[in-house]
């Protein structure tokens, strides 16, 4: 099962080895004393987190997945039962650790609030396109355009075409990322799945 197949989607793509990625995740949400279960999956489940779209109640335990995609070996592939992606995680990885990330948010335009977001983050700087829906469309930028992406994709009229899931798609593959390809899907080894205790 792909990404398109889901309303919602938010996950991140991380340009290290999975491994590494779980010590350095797990150091970070074991340091206020929270214990979590770390169960290692034969086979990719994003159901197991994400069903149609992310699970995550107030009430709910955290719980996320980790996996190396073939697709792009040496690069760990991130989705949370957190709404936003778990944006907080996310950015403490980046700012610890310095490891270059994407974090995506996908939606159809008929999701209650639809939501396209691409924010890159680096060592040293960050780049976020999104273009999202509340009472009406909004188009967002920040920081210096990359290599990757066509400016005159942000110029259109009609604000929702500005950034959608086939731009999004387009700027994953130019860094590597071909969400649908379906060894993207298949693991290298085992899937990591952390659920809080």
């Amino acid at each position: 099962m792909q990404f398109k197949d889901y309303s919602y989607v938010s996950f991140t793509c991380i340009k290290e080895n999975i491994n590494i990625i779980q010590e350095a995740l797990y150091q970070i949400i074991t340091k206020k004393g929270d214990k979590w279960l770390i169960t290692n999956l034969d086979s990719l489940d994003i159901s197991s987190v994400y069903f149609p779209k992310p699970q995550r109640k107030v009430s709910d335990k955290r719980k996320f997945i980790l996996w190396e995609s073939l697709h792009y070996p040496n690069t760990t592939i991130f989705m949370s039962n957190v709404s936003d992606g778990w944006d907080t995680l996310i950015h403490i990885l980046n700012h610890q650790f310095k490891y270059e990330l994407v974090k995506v948010h996908l939606s159809g335009n008929n999701y209650e609030f639809p939501n396209f977001s691409f924010h890159h983050r680096m060592a040293n700087k960050q780049r976020l396109v999104m273009c999202i829906k509340e009472n009406r469309w909004i188009f967002y930028e920040k920081g210096e355009i990359m290599f990757y992406e066509k400016k005159e994709y942000y110029l259109d009229k009609i604000i929702k075409k500005r950034l959608t899931f086939f731009i999004i798609q387009e700027y994953l593959v130019q860094l590597g990322w071909d969400i649908t390809d379906d060894t993207f899907y298949s693991p290298i080894g085992s899937v990591r799945l952390f659920e809080e205790i």
